[in-house]
């Protein structure tokens, strides 16, 4: 039974005193069109298994910044797009004004992903230096070309530490 049903079921037609089964919940959704959405299994998009080099973590969960382009967080998502369709979503966001300045979709996790998403965050910015751009131990975010983009753009990586989702917290 779908995360819906259940609801109509347990939340709704319960308090009313219904006696339905969830079998006559299900008709009656039919008949009026009312189709339930069944929620996919987590995906995890972070392969810290990877034998690529990591950076210290220099925000410490201090998430806070005294002005723009001090430290800039990133991660990536997923968006469902179709039936059975998933794009792929990363971020960079600012940390003082906690806007999204730089993004990039595409069908996988690739590391120029993550590079496209950076590269609009320093033309947004206007190619600041000296940034921290913090991200978790992800293959993409190890990779030699987003460390080379790092460098040659001369920002300052960041990642959390292994397998805690709070040292990215606001990109998460």
């Amino acid at each position: 039974m779908g995360v819906l049903k259940y609801h109509i079921y347990h939340d709704l037609l319960d308090d009313y005193g219904y006696q339905g089964s969830r079998e006559n919940i299900r008709r009656q959704m039919r008949v009026i069109g009312l189709k339930t959405i069944i929620k996919c299994r987590f995906k995890v998009t972070t392969n810290s298994h990877h034998n690529k080099p990591f950076a210290p973590n220099l925000l410490a969960q201090n998430f806070t910044t005294s002005q723009a382009n001090q430290a800039w967080v990133g991660d990536i998502t997923y968006i469902r797009v179709g039936q059975s369709q998933w794009l792929y979503l990363a971020v960079v966001i600012d940390l003082y004004s906690r806007k999204v300045i730089g993004w990039s979709m595409g069908k996988h996790m690739t590391s120029g992903l993550v590079c496209d998403a950076l590269k609009m965050a320093l033309v947004n910015r206007s190619m600041p230096q000296g940034v921290i751009v913090h991200s978790d131990r992800g293959s993409q975010y190890c990779s030699a070309q987003y460390q080379r983009l790092l460098k040659d753009h001369k920002l300052v990586c960041s990642m959390s530490g292994k397998g805690n989702c709070y040292d990215n917290a606001v990109a998460e």
